[in-house]
């Protein structure tokens, strides 16, 4: 938080917009990761009520 309070009151350009330019990498990273878990999540969280349906008939 202290990092991000210390970016938003940074004066000098360059350095700012070095930060910003990461963060946005980081941020890109970020919610790629997560819809490639949220794919594999639903993948297998359908493939547990198949089986259990399959158990259960």
């Amino acid at each position: 938080m202290c990092h991000f309070i210390r970016f938003l009151t940074e004066e000098e350009g360059t350095t700012a917009i070095e930060s910003s330019l990461i963060i946005s990498v980081i941020g890109l990273g970020t919610i790629t990761t997560m819809e490639s878990v949220g794919e594999q999540l639903a993948a297998l969280f359908s493939y547990i009520a198949l089986t259990l349906q399959q158990a259960i008939a």
